[in-house]
């Protein structure tokens, strides 16, 4: 009921103007109550409340990006677990998780510009992080992390159907759950890789839905976190974003 209401609250906000404040203040009082409840209720899914379940906290993980960004990113981590319990394959195409986990066909791996450059930069940026005995540690992660980015991009700038801009939610979806704590624990290096993500977003936000300014948003929550010393890493990233330039139409 508080992610309904939260949901309620956030799309009234869009469409009323005059409204914006008060009801954005209240969705975001209600996403924090249900954030705070709802990943832990992830784990007690069952055959009969599956799907809304799942569906709700899709679109809790959509509008709580901007505001709780490490949170919404531990939530799909548990949508991440949960989907172990019933295969997307099993999802009827006419039910109401149809659209978000309907077959995509695979797209060949051949884009390259600006964008990917500037993310071979980060991969020599990431390599300076120290080496630990561990699998998976902050270089791993991070290195992981802008693979599935270079991925996502070449997947999004590559389709040219109506629906492409669903390719986005791919990188949240693969991060390693190692990466998203580095994230809450404002690491550098992480948030320097969450810049970049939030520029190559912003051309699939929609100016009367619930993702309007969503990178923005995303961006200065990055920029609040970061210490000085790293801020010109996000320097690209934020140009980009306030002169509204495509990822690959500005040079390094």
């Amino acid at each position: 009921m508080h992610g309904l209401i939260a949901l309620s609250a956030l799309y009234y906000a869009q469409t009323h103007d005059a409204q914006h404040d008060e009801f954005a203040l209240i969705s975001s009082q209600y996403q924090v109550i249900d954030l705070q409840a709802f990943t832990v209720k992830l784990q007690d899914v069952n055959e009969g409340s599956f799907e809304p379940y799942i569906f709700l906290a899709t679109f809790l993980f959509i509008i709580s990006i901007t505001m709780h960004i490490a949170h919404s990113f531990m939530l799909v981590q548990g949508i991440k677990g949960r989907l172990a319990f019933k295969p997307v394959e099993a999802f009827p195409q006419a039910g109401p998780l149809g659209p978000l986990f309907g077959y995509t066909m695979p797209l060949l791996v051949g884009h390259a510009g600006p964008f990917q450059r500037r993310l071979d930069q980060l991969f020599e940026l990431t390599r300076e992080l120290d080496l630990t005995l561990e699998a998976m540690n902050a270089q791993s992660s991070c290195l992981l992390a802008i693979e599935s980015l270079k991925t996502t991009c070449t997947a999004c700038a590559t389709d040219q159907s109506a629906t492409r801009g669903r390719r986005m939610w791919l990188w949240p979806v693969s991060l390693p759950s190692f990466f998203v704590d580095l994230i809450s624990n404002h690491h550098h290096v992480a948030l320097v890789i969450l810049a970049h993500y939030t520029t190559f977003t912003r051309p699939f936000e929609h100016k009367q839905r619930m993702n309007k300014g969503r990178s923005s948003k995303m961006m200065t929550a990055v920029e609040t976190a970061l210490d000085e010393h790293w801020k010109p890493w996000i320097a690209w990233p934020k140009k980009l974003l306030v002169e509204h330039i495509n990822v690959d139409d500005m040079d390094l």
